[in-house]
């Protein structure tokens, strides 16, 4: 919940007084300002039918994210709890439920409104802690006070902790070694063998070889190809514990405009390799002190025609952006009628050309394009409509 402006702020009251205990709350949320993030708290109390402001408005050019409200009833009745959002006069409701005596509700920024009650005490008599064999426990159990020490159990030397090399599926042990274990000698089809510490190894999850296809695996055991404009995919990269797969290209250069890594497409069909097209990493800077890097995007063979500055500026037909967006020649944008403009709410700062606005971008200036007319005018949204320019 984002409060981006000084007349806005969040307000909460009960709907009578009440009875034994009034109810109180708390907030927590961030200010971020242009270049700083204060983290901070609100508490309090709700006194009855009026409202009682739970999160003030944020200073001038300052937004202000709300990450939790709690409102917990100890008053001995059930109420009814009402929060409102307060946008200068405009009065909008954003919760208003039933909470009985003892119970809470709660917004928070990844759950929404729960209401739900408060757990009461409880008595704790003993504490014990059971582990595998492969481990030893002193301490337990703790009756009233104590403290538990959980210690590696001693093993034999040369052996590592396993299942079996065949059979039935059984709970792992520390064993010796074996030539089935596929650590040893029994490699499985698609083995990429390669020397650790104390001899030869395989992995398939992270090395594997498709030897029908001709591809190469890195994380997964079935590197496939997606048919991207008919070409044979010859490398796939996965991360298949839910993370992304990724290729690290580094460099030992530390100067400044040294190249850190490129991706270069190109062609080898002729007696001459020729480029096409390529991405590259520059660095930017004094590299023994900073890691900081441009991506340069080749095109049409060795031609620089788009940046990505190390500031995360973007030029196009230029190398040295200074704005987020740095265009060295003419842009274009999408040309609509009103009608058919997109919706406006989806983020303020959005820019488009109107075709048949009834005002011109001079009488027009400020104010909400209507359709009908003739005239060709700039608009740009400010987050609720669109607006002339």
């Amino acid at each position: 919940m984002l409060l981006d402006t000084t007349t806005k702020s969040i307000k909460a009251s009960i709907e009578a007084a009440a009875i034994t205990t009034n109810p109180v709350y708390s907030t927590t949320y961030a200010d971020i300002a242009a270049a700083a993030f204060t983290p901070a708290s609100s508490d309090g109390a709700l006194t009855g039918t009026t409202a009682v402001t739970v999160v003030a408005s944020p200073a001038a050019s300052t937004q202000r994210h709300v990450k939790e409200i709690h409102i917990y009833n100890l008053d001995s009745v059930t109420h009814t709890i009402t929060v409102q959002f307060i946008d200068g006069a405009s009065t909008f409701t954003l919760a208003q439920v039933i909470v009985p005596a003892g119970n809470f509700l709660r917004y928070g920024q990844e759950t929404g409104w729960q209401i739900g009650a408060v757990l009461g005490p409880g008595t704790v008599t003993s504490v014990s802690l059971a582990m595998p064999a492969e481990f030893t426990v002193a301490g337990s159990p703790v009756t009233s006070a104590g403290t538990l020490a959980i210690t590696k159990a001693t093993q034999a030397a040369n052996t590592f902790y396993a299942g079996p090399t065949s059979g039935a599926a059984v709970a792992p042990t520390f064993r010796a070694w074996s030539v089935n274990d596929p650590l040893g000698w029994g490699f499985t089809a698609g083995s990429i063998p390669f020397m650790t510490a104390t001899g030869i190894a395989q992995n398939n999850a992270s090395l594997f070889w498709d030897n029908v296809n001709g591809r190469l695996g890195l994380g997964t055991t079935q590197p496939t190809d997606l048919g991207f404009g008919g070409l044979q995919t010859l490398l796939h990269a996965a991360n298949l514990s839910g993370g992304f797969g990724a290729i690290q290209l580094s460099s030992s250069q530390v100067t400044n405009n040294s190249t850190l890594g490129s991706i270069v497409f190109g062609s080898t069909g002729s007696t001459t390799n020729k480029v096409g097209a390529a991405i590259a990493a520059w660095q930017s800077g004094d590299g023994t002190v900073n890691a900081s890097a441009e991506l340069r995007f080749y095109v049409g063979g060795i031609n620089q025609k788009l940046v990505i500055s190390a500031s995360g500026f973007v030029g196009i037909g230029t190398t040295s952006p200074h704005i987020s967006l740095d265009v060295a020649g003419p842009i274009g944008a999408q040309v609509y009628t009103v009608a058919t403009l997109p919706s406006a709410t989806v983020r303020s700062g959005q820019f488009a050309f109107v075709s048949d606005a009834t005002l011109t971008a001079i009488t027009g200036l400020g104010l909400a394009p209507t359709g009908g007319g003739t005239n060709f005018v700039p608009v740009y949204s400010d987050g609720a409509g669109w607006k002339i320019i």
